[in-house]
């Protein structure tokens, strides 16, 4: 199955989470998502996208894509995705019209990596972990303080490993 999709905006990127973040160039759209069919059917646990429903999506860049020319006869020089952890890093947002249910879940994922992205944008160390700190002791939400305490627990390893 190959899905195309439209970025409308990135929210981060993994060199965000790193201490001299290179230049990375953008996400180019459409982004192709490519499930080998080996992999699909009802009880797969792959990523799945409805026409015209937005997501927030959690993806990297396939490591198989180097064979899917010769397998599935696709353009091999296309960089295909895969969502991080299949249809875990598939979060299909709420429409507008949708009240209560489905929306009072994601918004508070949708803040959290909203929150942690930010934090993180800085180039330098110390804003990081200023932001980062900042964000582990203000915030409420459990899950956010643990993933900002990981996000500094990572930086200060790399730093270490500089010096």
């Amino acid at each position: 199955m190959l899905y195309t999709l439209t970025v409308t905006a990135p929210v981060c990127r993994q060199a965000d989470f790193r201490l001299d973040p290179a230049e990375q160039a953008s996400l180019k759209n459409p982004v192709y998502i490519l499930i080998p069919r080996r992999e699909t059917g009802s009880d797969a646990d792959v990523e799945r996208f409805d026409p015209g429903a937005t997501y927030l999506l959690f993806i990297e860049k396939d490591p198989a894509q180097d064979q899917f020319g010769a397998l599935y006869q696709i353009d091999a020089v296309r960089t295909y995705y895969r969502a991080h952890l299949r249809s875990r890093g598939v979060l299909q947002l709420p429409s507008a019209a949708d009240k209560g249910g489905p929306r009072d879940r994601v918004t508070p994922v949708v803040s959290a990596v909203n929150a942690l992205c930010d934090a993180v944008k800085p180039a330098d160390y110390i804003g990081k972990i200023g932001n980062l700190t900042g964000l582990m002791y203000s915030s409420s939400d459990p899950n956010l303080r643990q993933g900002a305490e990981d996000a500094i627990t990572i930086l200060k390893a790399a730093r270490a490993k500089q010096q």
